[in-house]
């Protein structure tokens, strides 16, 4: 059970996950049927009709749960890739299209997620994972006629070099190219979680944009081992915080071997 909390109003919403029955669990369940039923006293012939009745439903449940073990191994050949495929680009551009539609939009997602692909594989030092991120962005929109028109405004980004310039042509608006733009200048001019974050919101203007984005990006990067621990112990509803994180990482098991 996962509770989600209104940050402005003392009310609960209650989701319940549901998670394929292991042959443990369903045992469990007979198991603690048939106790309850003789602690109430009831007839051994009833006793048997319920119990019965107990071990066809979980034959049902066992055939679901095959049923769904099956469709989860379908799944594999979309996780644990080498590469994100054209397929799985336009899942991220579809996203960005639950609140940004526009190609340019679409566009910053596709380098962003290509960026943090390459972190993930590691293996490399900082520059070269963005350079290798960048260039596949590049390769894949360079070659969609759908993005023809969008190409010039990613100029500076493709330029490879975007870590040399200058403070004041960093700009920290809120707008995506500028978001995307800042959010590598920061972690390219800097070595640790915390003081990429810091010249993040350094930059002023719409800072929690900036450092949500390239916080991102620096947290695969530095790991979490890396991150300042008195901002850790001083997060507010941490516990809580906590239990959106396990919950979220059990339902990834299902999908992720």
């Amino acid at each position: 059970m996962v509770q989600f909390k209104n940050p402005f109003q003392n009310i609960k919403v209650v989701y319940r996950r549901s998670k394929p029955l292991t042959k443990v669990v369903v045992i469990g369940l007979i198991l603690v049927c048939t106790a309850a039923l003789i602690t109430l006293s009831w007839s051994g012939n009833q006793l048997r009709r319920e119990i019965a009745l107990l071990r066809e439903e979980a034959a049902v449940l066992a055939a679901e749960n095959a049923e769904l073990k099956e469709k989860i191994e379908n799944l594999d050949s979309l996780v644990g890739v080498e590469n994100i495929a054209e397929d799985e680009l336009e899942m991220v551009h579809n996203l960005s299209s639950l609140t940004h539609r526009h190609k340019r939009s679409q566009m910053a997602c596709g380098i962003y997620i290509l960026i943090a692909d390459e972190f993930l594989k590691g293996g490399r030092d900082l520059e070269a994972m963005i350079t290798d991120g960048l260039k596949r962005a590049q390769e894949f929109y360079t070659n969609d006629e759908r993005f023809e028109s969008e190409l010039s405004y990613f100029d500076r980004v493709f330029s490879y070099d975007i870590q040399n310039l200058p403070r004041d042509e960093i700009s920290s608006s809120g707008y995506v190219l500028s978001s995307l733009e800042a959010s590598i200048w920061c972690i390219l001019n800097t070595d640790s979680y915390k003081d990429c974050i810091l010249k993040a919101v350094n930059l002023g203007f719409d800072t929690d944009t900036t450092a949500c984005i390239v916080g991102g990006l620096a947290g695969i990067y530095y790991g979490y081992d890396n991150l300042p621990g008195e901002w850790i112990d001083t997060m507010v509803e941490k516990d809580y915080i906590d239990e959106i994180i396990d919950d979220f990482v059990d339902s990834l098991s299902l999908f992720v071997k």
